[in-house]
């Protein structure tokens, strides 16, 4: 299929496809002519690349994956990516919360330095 067929298949635009295709991530086969041709495993390989990337991964974390795991992906693999995905994350979320301590620890230091009748302006101020 041409590249304006599979973008109206996925909803993606042809110029995202063509971006894919230069990542790594999809290979068409070139007609005689130089124009790109998808076969019928182009759909759900977008399919799989854009619920992905909806779950957080990087292009570069998916072309990864798909290159280790290659065409014949199951579904402890895909379950086992995911975990460690979800690792990641919760790893970004104490990371951010301690930094959020910190600003929070940061905030009362800055408060208690105010003069109280400058902290009083600025309380109605914020408001």
């Amino acid at each position: 299929m041409k590249i304006s067929t599979l973008a109206r298949l996925t909803g993606v635009t042809a110029s995202k496809i063509r971006f894919l295709e230069k990542c790594g991530l999809i290979k068409p086969f070139r007609l005689p002519n130089g124009y790109r041709e998808y076969d019928s495993t182009a759909v759900e390989q977008i399919r799989i690349i854009l619920s992905a990337q909806n779950l957080g991964f990087t292009l570069a974390e998916i072309r990864d994956t798909l290159r280790a795991f290659g065409k014949q992906v199951n579904k402890k693999q895909i379950r086992d990516r995911l975990l460690l995905k979800r690792k990641e994350i919760d790893l970004r979320l104490a990371e951010t919360m301690e930094l959020r301590k910190k600003l929070s620890a940061a905030i009362n230091d800055i408060q208690m330095c105010i003069p109280a009748a400058n902290f009083r302006v600025r309380e109605h101020i914020e408001k």
